[in-house]
């Protein structure tokens, strides 16, 4: 019977199997973009009931984006370079670092989005709080009036109109002392 070689995703280390166990390894490949050589590389080395964890899942997205070159945002991370701290391949130094989320529905913020994950640029951020901090062509443009620098939501918000019609005013050339004046 024919041997298929894996490399398993958290140890590295290359592994053989054959038949139906083989079909299903490289299925999961397929789909997932890895595989493990064992349960206890899957899951129990990584704190077994952890693994359901919210922090743990931002990990494991965490390494998909800079590692799986068929992660949908691939080329946003690992394909532009960004990788994160060689200590975090253990989920157990990710964790120790960032620590439980304040709240599960936060999730893993790059403060600087040109730099790797890392402790010192990583933090736990609102859904809200990471779509004001997009780089690239989805960049959150920020606008400063009076002394003030806020995102079109916000401003939006302080003057009592909708996101919407505060960008159909800047689309139009709006001046800002216009465009930022009450309705």
């Amino acid at each position: 019977m024919a041997q298929t070689t894996f490399q398993c995703a958290q140890c590295r280390k290359t592994y053989t199997r054959e038949g139906n166990t083989a079909a299903w390894h490289r299925k999961r490949l397929k789909e997932k973009g890895y595989t493990f050589c064992s349960k206890e590389c899957g899951s129990f080395k990584h704190g077994g009931h952890k693994n359901k964890t919210p922090e743990y899942g931002s990990w494991c997205a965490m390494k998909n984006r800079c590692n799986n070159k068929k992660h949908p945002s691939y080329k946003r991370y690992g394909g532009r370079g960004i990788t994160y701290d060689s200590s975090w391949q253990k989920f157990e130094n990710f964790f120790a670092d960032m620590g439980e989320k304040p709240d599960p529905k936060m999730e893993l913020e790059r403060i600087d989005n040109n730099k790797n994950y890392c402790k010192d640029n990583c933090r736990w951020a609102t859904h809200k709080e990471q779509t004001r901090n997009r780089g690239g062509k989805r960049a959150t443009r920020l606008y400063t009036f009076n002394g003030e620098t806020l995102c079109i939501a916000d401003w939006a918000k302080k003057i009592g109109i909708s996101p919407q019609s505060m960008q159909k005013r800047l689309n139009k050339g709006w001046p800002l002392e216009k465009a930022f004046a009450p309705k």
